[in-house]
């Protein structure tokens, strides 16, 4: 067993701190942590060892954060180094969102914070309110679902379809007729209007005409 799994084995083992076991975030004091190195030192039977888990701030960020740690020995001194990674779910925030469920303040779980953010942006806003809703799709010069070429004129049809997913630069639908598959479409060809003979949100796809 690599050092890397026998420590994640005794994290998953040992989830709330004991006696030698101590998590602490990315923004601990030095004297904290000198003080945690100090006791445990002072406190191991012959046969025990004791881990300290540095970094669990990156959880309490909203979304997570999870950069990569490495010890390095730099003049005969170790060192953590902390790695972050670009992110492709900024932006981030030093805490969660909360929504109110009754009577109750609770957290906003990751794909609840995307829709929050995507709400603001029109017409992904919109096309949001439809998530997981009936909605009528007409594709104008463009084939029902996700075919190529973009550009087939005079093909102009409609088709029932839910909304899957919404983000600010696009919408993914489940169409239940013709084809049962889903699409993503980006937002710049996507215009709203309202199906008044169904009721219901009408959503238009133009296809894009090919550059001369």
């Amino acid at each position: 067993m690599t050092t890397e799994q026998r420590l994640t084995a005794r994290l998953a083992k040992r989830p709330s701190e004991d006696n030698f076991v101590e998590r602490k975030p990315q923004s601990v004091k030095g004297h904290e942590l000198r003080q945690t190195l100090v006791a445990f030192s002072n406190s191991l039977p012959e046969t025990e060892t004791a881990v300290l888990f540095v970094g669990e701030a990156g959880e309490e960020c909203y979304p997570g954060i999870r950069p990569a740690m490495s010890v390095l020995d730099l003049d005969g001194k170790r060192v953590v180094a902390v790695e972050i990674a670009h992110s492709k779910d900024k932006p981030h925030f030093a805490g969660p969102a909360y929504i109110r469920s009754g009577s109750r303040s609770l957290k906003a779980s990751d794909s609840l914070y995307r829709d929050l953010l995507t709400s603001n942006c029109n017409p992904a806003g919109e096309l949001l309110k439809c998530k997981g809703k009936y909605v009528t799709v007409r594709t104008v010069n463009k084939r029902l679902g996700n075919h190529y070429p973009e550009w087939a004129p005079g093909v102009d049809r409609e088709g029932l379809a839910t909304v899957v997913s919404v983000d600010p630069f696009s919408v993914t639908f489940h169409f239940t007729q013709y084809c049962d598959e889903q699409c993503t479409e980006p937002l710049s060809r996507i215009e709203l209007d309202w199906d008044a003979r169904n009721n219901r949100r009408l959503v238009i796809v133009r296809g894009v005409r090919p550059v001369q």
